[in-house]
């Protein structure tokens, strides 16, 4: 019986020692539970705050677009108001030059009707960055929707002249002359530009050209560099910077004589490696009143030692002497890819933005993927802006990219710190190519526009 009993209490103390076990992990997940569930209330109180702040943020856009849209059709009905009333001067004009052929009348009208184009082409730009911020005005949907290309249907097509003309060593370099519509019998003030390393002048040059003239009094003329596109020049694919300088000066000789240009109003304009020529031109030749240089190449020696591997420099200076044994024996130049799909093989720039940029173009032009080792050679012998600071009287505007590692931007902004004055720098975000297309075009070509009108065309 005893015995009985013993069993009995122990058997009610386990079960006694089970339940408290129960219990506590009941409670203990009771309170895991209450805890979830106010994490769970916590976020749904976020949730419900973050939805009425977005509410209350929609409705401020919202009433934010508005005012927007009613400054816009402000401006908008002022562009048209202005353009309505130049048309009805045009009227007027137009009937005085019936009663009187040429003189003051047909300036009058030629004039008002170039203002009238330009305040059109206006409009459509206005039309245009309004439709980028997401404000649509309706209105022409048919016309080009890029800026060169509502350009050329407004304003006009311009006169782009094949032109050719001698150096002083007897090469003839060939391009094209642009005016303005309209300029016939006008002295205007000229922009000689060539292009960068084995660039032709097919290469979005006319872009540059057309957006200028088609906003300033000016001529443009745009040439293709010795040796590249429709210019002469043995052997081809060579760049040779000292000789490509010397053709900018013989290119201002060609449009000083040219009668459709001012003498005494040349520019220069420059990008990449001729962007360095510019530099180094305009700070000897006087004739040069203006000098535009958009992401110079500034040391041939610190870009080649940024570009070109420190491993590969033995292989290439070898590559270097063998060219000109080659040479010196009656042999073709050697040559090598200008850009090419692996860094580990050589070329003239071995990044990748120059394998897209030229392979582009190489689908759509005639340039070619090729330049030869002594042209290459050169580019770490030169220094072009040695003499920046004798540039100054001459005004300077130098352009470039934030994150230019094809000609460095720290590289030329040291440089610009030893230009004197006057000078100017305008610098947009992005790469090398990023100043030839995209929104950065516009930028760039604005500001280099502004420049050109305060100096050349003052």
């Amino acid at each position: 019986m005893e015995h009985d009993s013993r069993l009995t209490d122990d058997g009610e103390a386990e079960r006694s020692t089970i339940e408290q076990d129960e219990s506590k992990h009941l409670a203990e997940k009771l309170a895991m539970l209450e805890q979830q569930l106010e994490a769970a209330d916590t976020r749904l109180r976020q949730t419900a705050e973050r939805k009425a702040t977005l509410e209350e943020e929609k409705r401020s856009s919202a009433a934010a677009d508005a005012e927007a849209r009613r400054k816009v059709e402000q401006q908008v009905s002022a562009h048209e108001g202005t353009i309505a009333e130049l048309r009805q001067q045009l009227g007027v004009v137009s009937k005085r030059q019936e009663h009187s052929k040429g003189g003051p009348a047909a300036e009058d009208l030629a004039a008002l009707q170039r203002e009238n184009r330009l305040m059109t082409s206006a409009w459509y730009e206005l039309s245009s960055r309004l439709q980028h911020n997401g404000v649509s005005l309706g209105r022409r949907r048919h016309e080009p929707k890029s800026w060169i290309g509502r350009q050329r249907a407004l304003v006009g097509p311009s006169t782009g002249l094949d032109i050719e003309f001698k150096t002083s060593d007897d090469v003839t370099l060939r391009g094209w002359l642009y005016t303005p519509v309209n300029a016939e019998g006008k002295k205007l003030p000229c922009l000689v530009m060539a292009h960068g390393l084995t660039c032709l002048k097919e290469m979005d040059l006319e872009l540059f050209a057309e957006y200028f003239i088609a906003r300033l009094p000016m001529a443009c003329l745009i040439y293709d560099n010795r040796c590249f596109g429709a210019s002469d020049g043995q052997p081809r694919a060579e760049v040779n910077p000292f000789l490509q300088r010397s053709d900018y000066s013989d290119a201002i000789t060609f449009a000083q004589l040219s009668p459709e240009i001012n003498p005494d109003k040349i520019g220069m304009w420059g990008t990449s490696y001729s962007g360095g020529h510019v530099l180094w031109v305009g700070s000897v030749d006087r004739r040069v009143k203006a000098v535009l240089s958009q992401g110079p190449l500034v040391s041939g020696w610190e870009n080649t030692t940024r570009s070109v591997r420190p491993d590969f420099v033995h292989h290439f200076l070898k590559m270097f002497q063998d060219d000109r044994h080659a040479r010196a024996q009656g042999h073709e130049p050697t040559r090598i890819p200008a850009v090419v799909p692996d860094p580990m093989q050589p070329a003239a720039m071995p990044s990748p933005d120059n394998y897209h940029f030229f392979t582009a173009w190489e689908k759509k032009s005639d340039w070619k993927n090729e330049i030869t080792l002594k042209g290459v050679e050169l580019v770490r012998s030169y220094d072009p802006a040695v003499n920046i600071h004798r540039i100054s009287p001459t005004p300077l505007l130098m352009t470039g990219a934030d994150n230019d590692v094809l000609t460095p931007t720290d590289l030329a902004l040291a440089v610009y710190g030893q230009a004197l004055e006057p000078k100017q720098l305008h610098i947009v975000p992005g790469g090398h190519f990023d100043v030839y297309d995209g929104p950065n075009l516009e930028k760039n070509a604005g500001c280099q526009a502004e420049f050109l009108k305060r100096t050349l065309c003052a």
